[in-house]
């Protein structure tokens, strides 16, 4: 069939001694390669359209819809950028030529993306991943082990419980979002986590039986994950639940980070903690506190109590009349901001909350109005140059095993998160009802999911 689409234009019958037999040929050919051209595009198109309804047919209208899109915005490329504007005429021809092969890559593709049927596996396991087609944009499936026992530095962790960050919901998911992109990546959710080894690699630190928590790299709301044996990770202390352990990960690394790591906070400073009852927020009350340090506490009046109970020494409500003139009555030592954002809805405290610090302290934030400090940021933390702006400290924390060894012994005192909700389930219902929590800006703590204990066979 290919061979036939890009058969030569037949040879003419006619004297090649005569200029009458040239101009014919000339035409014979020119008509014939027209026609050529035409069947071999005609025939593409019908290939790829078949593939698409293949794929339609046996893996939903959606995900036919978007290999649609895929070859629609691929040809569009070719087209219009490489052909018309950069005029390189010369794919033309190469492509004419080699189109029969660019449509053998999309079937091979294609069979691994959509057709190509999951390997026998010993384990079914519940996992939730990003899905752009679903409610809520997430959903719950059940995927196949197709091995048991880890490979050399890694081990498989038997997910206890889960917990839920915005950052999932910001940037993560993108990955889940992209046409045939996403399909190459694990485009699962979550990466706080408290569980049980089940299996390790050599050359591991861990051993099966290990209760662990932490923050891995790896999707974790799911029965099974496997990770690194170097990831950010520590034993549980007794003194901390499962779901306690799930929802200390980003937010008490995040905290630990910027009061310790990087402002080490000592006894008698002055620490003004702004979004004190989010996640971030309440542990950098706790953390404040177990250093000895005064805290003053910013959130709304109706978290009042839950702050005084973390031993916050002074509240502030910013829902309060007079909030807009309040000052201060002492500067700070260090000023913790988790509001300020690029989103409209959060206020920026910065150019106020910068008054209220002593001389030479630096702003430190996990999140910023201004775009452009993220760059700097990042190349900060990329070149371990200080490039971002003067007495401003964007971070990006950083997960280890050390830290969260140290964590681990601060929970002994009470430095646990705050807990909004847990559920006892993972369904698409419980899912959609968590992430709608989550994205609600309503949750006072963190949100966690319970898994169900699987069953991995390691005979």
């Amino acid at each position: 069939f290919f061979f036939l689409m890009i058969r030569r234009p037949p040879r003419s019958t006619l004297s090649s001694s005569s200029a009458a037999s040239d101009v014919y040929k000339r035409q014979v050919s020119t008509q014939s390669t027209g026609v050529s051209s035409v069947s071999m595009e005609l025939a593409q198109v019908g290939v790829l359209l078949a593939l698409v309804g293949i794929v339609a047919q046996t893996h939903g209208i959606s995900s036919g819809v978007e290999l649609a899109m895929t070859l629609v915005s691929g040809w569009w490329f070719y087209s219009r950028v490489l052909v018309q504007r950069l005029g390189l005429e010369g794919w033309n021809q190469l492509l004419k030529w080699f189109g029969p092969f660019s449509i053998l890559a999309a079937l091979v593709l294609a069979n691994r993306l959509f057709l190509e049927p999951s390997p026998p596996s010993t384990v079914s396991y519940l996992k939730a991943v990003y899905d752009p087609m679903a409610v809520s944009g997430v959903r719950v499936t059940a995927q196949g082990m197709t091995r048991t026992s880890a490979n050399k530095g890694y081990m498989i962790v038997g997910i206890e419980a889960a917990a839920l960050n915005p950052v999932d919901f910001k940037l993560k998911n993108l990955a889940g979002s992209i046409p045939i992109i996403r399909r190459f990546l694990d485009h699962g959710i979550g990466s706080d986590f408290a569980g049980e080894v089940v299996s390790v690699g050599r050359d591991c630190r861990w051993q099966v039986g290990d209760q662990l928590f932490g923050v891995s790299r790896s999707p974790v709301l799911q029965q099974y994950t496997t990770m690194s044996c170097d990831s950010g990770v520590a034993r549980r202390p007794s003194s901390m639940t499962a779901v306690q352990a799930a929802g200390c990960g980003v937010t008490c690394i995040t905290t630990y980070d910027g009061l310790i790591t990087r402002r080490n906070i000592q006894p008698g400073q002055r620490l003004l903690v702004i979004g004190a009852s989010g996640g971030c927020g309440s542990l950098a009350v706790s953390l404040g506190k177990l250093r000895g340090a005064h805290v003053t506490g910013i959130a709304s009046g109706m978290n009042e109590e839950t702050l005084r109970s973390l031993g916050v020494d002074e509240f502030v409500d910013y829902t309060a009349d007079g909030f807009g003139e309040w000052e201060p009555s002492s500067m700070y030592d260090v000023v913790y901001d988790t509001v300020s954002s690029p989103d409209p809805r959060d206020p920026n405290y910065e150019p106020r909350a910068r008054r209220w610090q002593k001389p030479g302290a630096t702003y430190t934030a996990i999140n910023s109005a201004t775009i452009a400090d993220w760059p700097r940021a990042i190349l900060s933390r990329l070149t371990g140059a200080d490039l971002q702006r003067e007495g401003y400290d964007l971070f990006l924390p950083s997960a280890t095993h050390d830290k969260f060894e140290a964590i681990a012994n601060f929970s002994q005192d009470g430095y646990v998160p705050l807990i909004d909700t847990v559920y006892d389930t993972l369904d698409n219902r419980t899912l959609r009802e968590g992430v709608e929590r989550q994205m609600s800006r309503r949750a006072k703590g963190k949100i966690v999911f319970k898994l169900p204990p699987g069953k991995i066979d390691l005979a």
